[in-house]
């Protein structure tokens, strides 16, 4: 027996041995080849492992029934192990049978035995925990993702801040490759970014572009997104169709998978935001919901920035108005004064000019007489923007308006700016005092050209609102103003020129003359580039009025008595004197108690009052509705510098009074009786 068994050892193993064994009952596979890679003997093990026939396999080469496997790193391990005598381990796909093989090859100098087992199942168990840790590991990234994207929402202070930090947690704490957020044009389409992070994002950005047209720039996962108000993935770009157009780049950067996820803030799709990943197929179920969590996190960020932000619009503006109140207040209340003041001033003016035939004595009376009306019309701009001014609404047809106020610019705006107009043909007829339409488009005007000091183009545009009503902007191309600049840009007295250049009253005035309009004003300026400032305009009920041509030149006075009554000496004796030059009988009074006791003093004949409306005892209001129901057939015209409520019946002059002016109302008054 003992002999038997060392002849066995000392030759070649046959099929034989096996089938006489215990090796053709375990569990392991044996096979074992001669120097040819021929199966010598397999046991039932193998047979069964490999799915083949047992009989079939003997006697064959190893590659037969698999000669894809000759070149495989199963049969380099085999053939390496022959060839140095030495004893290998292995763990292989073997393809033929579908399943995994692990186990040893023994050589020997007539072939080699191999001893292996089925760990396919081994292998499935590991894949499957791979699997449950990398979900594990996915879902501790994405909940740290959205944790970090929460606290930026709630501690970003601008919209610039909460994007770049968003895209840079999707980056660096989700793991992708780059990430992007633009926003939408909605004028034409365009996505222009607004805040990206990640490798090549920058270059990336550089020459790709994006929109939600439907042409090649928008055919893309971000157009698709932007149009469909979804969420649009693709998971190979190489193999995506729509993503054709961004293959180079693609390659370039080094991405396969992208997804679009659009940006609704408020209601409205106003951009996307866009990440990629340098795998293929790489957004499973959980990554898409991630992300737009995400998104809707850093859009719910956006929406209570732009809140905030209109917030603060209404919180400044209720302090605007308050400190126009205030102002309004402190204006009237030195109006009637210093209006007195500059119509006593312009009034002697006036009657010494007739005197005089020195002419430069007259050019220094002009000079008088100019910055005295420059004083009223400080007064006026000080009482429009506060509110106080008086106003007469009319229809006004915008670019009739425009249209004349380009002709008085010329000379003020110089040669060095090209002034053009833009006139929509159907821009609605609009409610304002056409005067101060007229100031509004100038003041905005001289504003813009102060802008341009090398010279530009200044353009005075009409266009029709969708909401009704009309647009009316003034657009240059100066210097432009920052933000904050903007924002006081309304502010009395606030201005950035020389205090010897500016009064700081411009841009109020034109707040104060649209409110009152019922409009609103709004300014979007770039530094270096320019600015545009909007004037909003309700729409008029009536067409526009057609004023009748003033065809009576003669003024003077026929000898008719006017009872001037005001409680200010020197305007009072001033006004007299400049009424009998007229050709007028004047008889004065300190105020309407006193004018009343002359209108009843027989003997009397009074044929027009013309009192100030703000005076001791009894004013230029009670005045007239007593001097109505005693001497009805005795006509009334108030002066004033202070109008606080229109005064349908009565005929009303602001101060400081024109010459021209008092002598045409008075002989119009006095015609109509």
């Amino acid at each position: 027996m003992l002999s038997g068994t060392v002849g066995l050892r000392r030759r070649s193993i046959t099929q034989q041995d096996f089938d006489s064994s215990i090796i053709d009952r375990v569990n392991d596979g044996i096979v074992v080849f001669d120097t040819d890679w021929r199966y010598v003997a397999v046991n039932q093990a193998a047979a069964r492992i490999v799915g083949l026939d047992r009989d079939t396999m003997l006697g064959t080469l190893l590659w037969t029934f698999n000669p894809g496997e000759a070149d495989s790193p199963l049969a380099r391990l085999f053939e390496r192990a022959v060839a140095t005598q030495e004893v290998g381990e292995f763990e292989e796909y073997f393809s033929p049978a579908g399943r995994w093989l692990s186990g040893h090859i023994f050589p020997s100098p007539d072939g080699a035995t191999i001893v292996f087992i089925d760990s396919t199942q081994r292998h499935a168990n590991e894949r499957a925990l791979r699997t449950l840790l990398e979900q594990l590991r996915r879902q501790r990234r994405l909940a740290s993702v959205l944790a970090e994207t929460n606290e930026v929402v709630f501690r970003a202070t601008n919209l610039q801040q909460l994007l770049d930090s968003a895209t840079r947690i999707v980056v660096e704490l989700g793991g992708f490759l780059m990430c992007w957020v633009g926003e939408l044009d909605p004028a034409n389409g365009e996505v222009h970014p607004l805040a990206w992070a990640g490798q090549g994002a920058r270059e990336y950005l550089t020459h790709v572009r994006v929109s939600a047209r439907p042409d090649e720039s928008g055919q893309g996962i971000g157009g698709q997104a932007l149009r469909s108000g979804t969420a649009r993935f693709s998971n190979d770009v190489r193999l995506d169709v729509s993503m054709s157009t961004w293959r180079h780049m693609a390659s370039r950067v080094g991405f396969r998978s992208v997804g679009g996820i659009p940006l609704i803030v408020n209601g409205r799709i106003r951009g996307l935001v866009a990440v990629y990943a340098e795998e293929s197929d790489y957004f499973n179920d959980e990554e898409r919901d991630l992300l737009q969590r995400l998104v809707a996190n850093v859009a719910y960020g956006w929406e209570a920035l732009e809140n905030e932000e209109a917030l603060r619009q209404v919180r400044e503006e209720s302090e605007r108005t308050a400190r126009l109140e205030d102002l309004g207040m402190l204006a009237g209340g030195v109006a009637h004064d210093f209006n007195n003041l500059l119509g006593v001033i312009l009034n002697y003016t006036t009657l010494v000019q007739r005197r005089v035939n020195d002419d430069s004595i007259r050019d220094d009376l002009d000079a008088i007489r100019a910055a005295a009306e420059r004083g009223g019309g400080l007064t006026r701009q000080l009482l429009t923007f506060a509110r106080r001014d008086p106003t007469t609404p009319q229809t006004v047809d915008v670019n009739q308006a425009l249209t004349s106020v380009v002709k008085l610019l010329e000379p003020v705006i110089g040669v060095d700016i090209e002034v053009s107009l833009d006139l929509h043909p159907n821009a609605p007829s609009v409610a304002i005092d056409p005067q101060q339409l007229d100031q509004v488009i100038v003041n905005l005007s001289v504003n813009a050209r102060d802008a341009m000091p090398r010279g530009g183009r200044l353009t005075l545009s009409s266009r029709p609102r969708a909401e009704g009503g009309t647009e009316v902007s003034v657009t240059d191309t100066g210097i432009g103003m920052s933000d904050d600049v903007a924002r006081r840009a309304f502010e009395p007295f606030f201005t950035t020129k020389p205090r010897e250049q500016g009064t700081g009253l411009g841009l109020a005035t034109v707040y104060g003359i649209v409110q009152r309009a019922g409009g609103q004003v709004a300014i979007t300026s770039t530094p270096g580039l320019g600015t545009q400032v909007r004037v909003l305009l309700p729409e008029a009920d009536i067409s526009p009025n057609n004023p009748k041509d003033d065809v009576d030149d003669f003024w003077e006075g026929r000898g008719e008595m006017i009872l001037v009554v005001d409680d200010d000496t020197p305007l009072r004796e001033s006004t007299a004197r400049l009424l009998e030059e007229a050709g007028y009988h004047v008889l004065s009074a300190p105020d309407g108690l006193a004018a009343l006791e002359i209108l009843h003093t027989p003997g009397k004949s009074i044929d027009l009052v013309l009192s100030d409306r703000a005076m001791p005892r009894m004013g230029g209001d009670q005045l007239a509705e007593r001097v109505h129901v005693t001497h009805p057939h005795v006509p009334i015209v108030l002066m004033t510098g202070l109008t606080d409520e229109k005064l349908e019946s009565e005929v009303v002059l602001e101060k400081p009074l024109n010459e021209t002016t008092l002598l045409r109302t008075l002989r119009e008054v006095l015609r109509g009786h």
